[in-house]
């Protein structure tokens, strides 16, 4: 197979590893250096690294990774807040064979991850759904957990709506009959209210919300990523009741981030703007729409209504020496008494 090199990579070549995403049949946005800056802002307490995996001059391999420390000693690879995916990326090599496919992936793989249980204690990765050959991650003893997103091609919107579920055309048949109106801004004042609803509706589920206020009017203003970022927010009575935001990669949009008011939930004005996001992806030539998870109860079963495909992908971990196992441990029973 050759020999690879593996090293950090400096500053001046993260526009080469953005270029290596954008040739990796699995990169993303989300393994994007600027992403992933704008990302970590929310944490001052993480770094930003790339690891680059090489044959010769070529960058083959690599994972850009969020690193924080843990009691002084234990490095962690932190995921990126709001990111499907993450981490780790491989150009894989063009031939008939299977096998020898097969075996350059688990060299190059290995090569990596030598590296990469060297620097870190504690590693986890987002594995794109297109790699579903993980047995170089088991065979080093990683966990791993099948997760779920519904993703599939977007039709014109008379056959799409065809492929929609009963229910929820009678939703957006009831929530079109409303005096509404949709904008599709992402002016400041358009931002702002986006994040109160999206806020609103962590706070009603009992989670919170990755980002504060400010916070979240600088990730979306970022540069680099703000021609990228749509929202789309659906008004009754001159009141803003639920909001989505994209992320537009290309061909593929992502349903990125959503809320609304829980009193609205019965209108199908929901159900109306979701119907909207589609036509309006439609209408920009977008592909594919990955709806970004699909692993709870009630999120699945709202999702599951469009009728896209249900995808599986992987999460993989690795606690990679003993001493951070028996240190989370101690952090656990600490936390709970």
């Amino acid at each position: 197979m050759g020999v690879f090199q593996t090293r950090y990579l400096t500053e001046n070549e993260y526009n080469n590893w953005d270029r290596f995403v954008d040739q990796s049949e699995y990169g993303t946005i989300f393994h994007k250096s600027h992403w992933n800056r704008a990302i970590f802002k929310i944490d001052p307490l993480v770094s930003i690294r790339i690891i680059g995996c090489f044959k010769g001059e070529t960058l083959i391999a690599g994972v850009i990774v969020g690193i924080r420390k843990k009691f002084g000693k234990i490095s962690i690879v932190v995921p990126p807040y709001a990111s499907i995916y993450y981490g780790l990326l491989i150009k894989e090599r063009k031939t008939a064979q299977i096998t020898k496919a097969e075996s350059y992936r688990k060299s190059v793989l290995d090569a990596l991850l030598d590296f990469v249980e060297d620097e870190f204690h504690i590693i986890s990765f987002s594995l794109f759904p297109d790699l579903i050959d993980i047995r170089p991650f088991s065979w080093r003893e990683y966990s791993s957990r099948v997760m779920y997103t519904y993703r599939g091609r977007i039709k014109a919107p008379e056959e799409q709506i065809n492929q929609i579920l009963p229910d929820l055309k009678r939703r957006i048949k009831r929530g079109k009959e409303l005096q509404f109106t949709i904008t599709d801004s992402s002016s400041l004042e358009d931002i702002g209210i986006a994040f109160d609803l999206i806020h609103s509706s962590f706070h009603n589920q009992k989670h919170k919300f990755g980002f504060s206020k400010e916070q979240f009017l600088d990730f979306i203003s970022t540069p680099e990523l703000k021609d990228i970022i749509t929202i789309h927010t659906i008004w009754w009575e001159e009141k803003p009741i639920a909001t989505i935001i994209l992320i537009i990669d290309g061909s593929v949009a992502y349903y990125w981030l959503a809320g609304g008011d829980h009193n609205f939930f019965k209108t199908g004005l929901n159900q109306v703007l979701m119907w909207h996001v589609i036509e309006f992806l439609h209408a920009m030539g977008i592909s594919i729409f990955d709806l970004a998870g699909a692993n709870t109860p009630t999120i699945s079963f709202y999702k599951s209504g469009f009728n896209f495909d249900l995808v599986p992908y992987y999460l993989v971990s690795k606690e990679s020496s003993k001493i951070a196992s028996r240190l989370m441990v101690i952090k656990k029973l600490l936390k709970g008494s």
